[in-house]
């Protein structure tokens, strides 16, 4: 079935699109001789034409013969005046496929649906001529389209790789990138490098394939990249070794986001982390230890950059030192000892390799030692490597036993009744004796006496037991005071005794102590004394309080009188006048009231000054009264 559009003669109505637009048809007699280049038909200008004659003449043919590959034709669009004529299309192998009879003066568009059409011809059937205006063929040609497009980017480009096709007749390709052809002349390779792109940007990219005769194919399957930011720069590792550690340090780069150390023997990964990280430590290591390893560098598009292999060694410590030991004092039971080095623990030993004590110092004290006597003692170091060195033998001797002191014996607090001995601290326990009695063992160095005789004389004896079991007697002798007077009792009902109990007629009354039998001298905390201090105390404090509250109400009192001062001043005028110039004297006898002095030097003008005074105020005057039985005036 034929689909016609009708057009008039003439009428350009080719459309874009057309697969003969622009192409080179054939005239010839029957498609066999008399061959002639035209392109009247296919010019898209409706006032040009081919001329064909009738079936019986020279040129009755016009025919398209697609130079690579077959034509896919929907339909066949034609303008002409004359006979009708035959529209026939054949395959590469000049097979007929179809043939359509056409009407004279075939105007229109038709609709054909014909696949792997290699040829196609119009064929005058008509007694008389005809001619074509237009002709043109709608649909595709069956070209070969590039496959496997891919993409390779790198920094700020990329490459376009696809699979080159085999076509002898091929000429080139086309590249496209977002929409636009990027190439100025056919690329004639199977590949295509875009420079100058922007990074981090999505770029879509599709080739099509364009051959001799100027036809080109359908476009490729599109392909997707995204070009690379710079690149990461050489990474740079290095070592520091130590005796007991390695570390590798390397540089840093603002386009890395991790780094991973491996260990270039076996691969394996030692350590990865963030930028934050550029150094890694082998700690707790022997001396002579070796680490190869090297570090991968990695930005945020996956790419890397490995450093060069380095190698590492832990150091040899330095030899070690041999201690100096020496001597720091001795007493009669201790000696103290120093030495020198850098150890880390420290023995202290005897000749007879007995181990006295153990220091992490460099210094000790043995003590319980005898009086008097020599030792030799050598030191051994352990350093962090666990190697062992000895110091010199030092030979020392304690001293002697002191010389046995007697204490020294002193009395304090002594009354009628009492007294206190004490003695300095020469012995370990004490015997007291009072009078060559023996009254105790202490190893206090105070003894209170009590229950004395009043104004007698006492010896008192202090025998000291120091550490070797000597005693040694030291004494004192002191004497009581004379007893305090006995009061007489009164003849009263009490009152006269000092208080209740006090005084009277009572004749089982006796004065209160005047001190504390167990505590003569004051000098025990008991409750007594701590109340009476506390209440003391409390005393003092209430009599300080009452002393600040009497002084502020004195100050402020004071202050309070100055400010009523200062306002009363304030409200009065200014000067010495008394009385206001608006005065009127009243009439008065001249017993009574003075006269007044309206002279020229008795009327004065007033020296106040009134705040905020302008120039028109009123000038104020004051009128002296003399009278007569004064010496002064009186304003």
């Amino acid at each position: 079935m034929i689909s016609i559009v009708l057009f008039k003669p003439g009428e350009t109505y080719a459309l874009p699109g057309g697969l003969l637009n622009g192409k080179v048809m054939v005239l010839s007699s029957n498609g066999t001789s008399n061959f002639l280049d035209q392109t009247g038909a296919t010019d898209n200008n409706g006032a040009t034409y081919v001329g064909v004659s009738w079936s019986g003449g020279a040129r009755n043919t016009l025919s398209y013969t697609v130079p690579s590959k077959s034509m896919n034709i929907k339909d066949v669009q034609m303008s002409s005046s004359g006979g009708y004529f035959f529209l026939r299309f054949y395959n590469s192998s000049n097979v007929l496929l179809k043939e359509y009879n056409t009407p004279s003066n075939g105007n229109g568009r038709f609709a054909v649906n014909i696949n792997n059409v290699s040829r196609v011809e119009v064929r005058n059937q008509a007694s008389n001529g005809m001619n074509i205006y237009e002709f043109d063929l709608f649909g595709e040609i069956d070209l070969s389209i590039p496959q496997n497009l891919k993409a390779t980017v790198g920094t700020k480009a990329a490459d376009l790789h696809w699979d080159a096709l085999t076509d002898t007749d091929l000429a080139g390709y086309n590249v496209y990138v977002n929409g636009i052809k990027v190439n100025t002349s056919l690329v004639t390779t199977n590949m295509y490098h875009l420079p100058d792109l922007v990074q981090d940007v999505e770029y879509t990219a599709y080739v099509s394939a364009v051959y001799v005769n100027g036809d080109e194919s359908q476009v490729s399957k599109t392909v997707k990249f995204t070009p690379y930011d710079d690149p990461i720069a050489d990474v740079t590792l290095t070592v520091v070794p130590y005796v007991d550690r390695l570390v590798f340090n390397w540089n840093s780069d603002p386009q890395a986001v991790s780094y991973t150390l491996r260990d270039s023997v076996t691969g394996s990964v030692v350590w990865t982390g963030a930028t934050g990280f550029l150094s890694y430590s082998f700690t707790g290591l022997e001396p002579n230890i070796t680490k190869t390893v090297y570090v991968v560098a990695a930005d945020k598009y996956g790419r890397t950059v490995s450093s060069q292999t380095v190698s590492g060694t832990t150091l040899e410590p330095p030899p070690p030192v041999d201690p100096v030991l020496s001597l720091v004092s001795t007493d009669y039971k201790s000696v103290t000892l120093k030495w020198t080095g850098i150890g880390l623990l420290y023995n202290i030993l005897n000749t007879s390799g007995e181990l006295q004590k153990t220091s992490a110092g460099t210094y000790a004290t043995i003590t319980d030692l005898q009086p008097d006597t020599q030792y030799s003692y050598y030191v051994v170091s352990t350093d962090i490597y666990g190697r062992k060195t000895q110091s010199n033998v030092l030979t020392v001797k304690t001293g002697p036993i002191p010389a046995a002191v007697a204490p020294s014996v002193k009395f304090l607090s002594v009354t009628s009744k009492s007294a206190r001995a004490i003695w300095n601290s020469v012995g370990d326990s004490y015997k007291v004796y009072l009078n060559d009695a023996y009254v105790a063992t202490t190893s206090s160095l105070y003894y209170q006496l009590n229950d004395l005789q009043p104004n007698t004389a006492y010896t008192v004896k202090i025998v000291s037991l120091d550490a070797f079991g000597r005693e040694v007697p030291g004494s004192g002798t002191f004497t009581t005071s004379a007893a305090p007077p006995t009061p007489t009792p009164g003849n009263g009902s009490g009152g006269n005794g000092g208080g209740p109990g006090g005084g009277g007629s009572d004749p089982n009354w006796t004065p209160p102590p005047v001190a504390d039998s167990g505590n003569p001298d004051l000098d025990k905390p008991t409750d007594t004394l701590v109340d009476g201090a506390n209440g003391v105390k409390d005393n003092g404090m209430s009599l300080i309080l009452m002393i600040i509250t009497v002084l502020i109400l004195m100050f402020g009192a004071m202050w309070l009188i100055k400010l009523f001062k200062k306002k009363t001043n304030m409200a009065k005028p200014s000067g010495k006048m008394t009385q206001s110039t608006s005065y009127r004297p009243k009439a008065t006898s001249a017993k009574s009231k003075p006269a007044l002095n309206l002279s020229q030097g008795s009327v004065r003008q007033s020296r106040s000054y009134t705040p905020n005074q302008n120039q028109n105020s009123r000038r104020k005057y004051y009128v002296e009264k003399t009278y007569p039985s004064r010496t002064r005036n009186q304003r």
